[in-house]
C-alpha cells in the first residue's frame, strides 16, 4: 500500500498527542507484571504456534 504523503498519520505520530497519553513499549501494562523483553521465559504468553521442527538453515550465498 503506497503511503500518501497528505493523508493523516496515526495518533502516535501526532505532535499534539501528550506523552502521558502514549504510553512507553517497556511499561508494563499491569503493575507488577512482567511485560516486554525482560521477561522471563517461563512466564512468557503462550502462543497458538505449530510446532514447525527444527529450523534448516538455508545453503550460504556465493559472493
Amino acid at each position: 500500500m503506497a503511503t500518501d504523503p497528505g493523508a493523516p498519520r496515526p495518533d502516535i505520530d501526532r505532535p499534539d498527542v501528550a506523552p502521558a497519553e502514549t504510553p512507553a513499549p517497556n511499561e508494563p501494562s499491569q503493575p507488577g507484571a512482567p511485560d516486554g523483553p525482560d521477561e522471563a521465559p517461563s512466564e512468557a504468553p503462550a502462543y497458538d504456534v505449530p510446532d514447525q521442527g527444527p529450523i534448516e538453515m538455508p545453503p550460504p550465498m556465493e559472493a
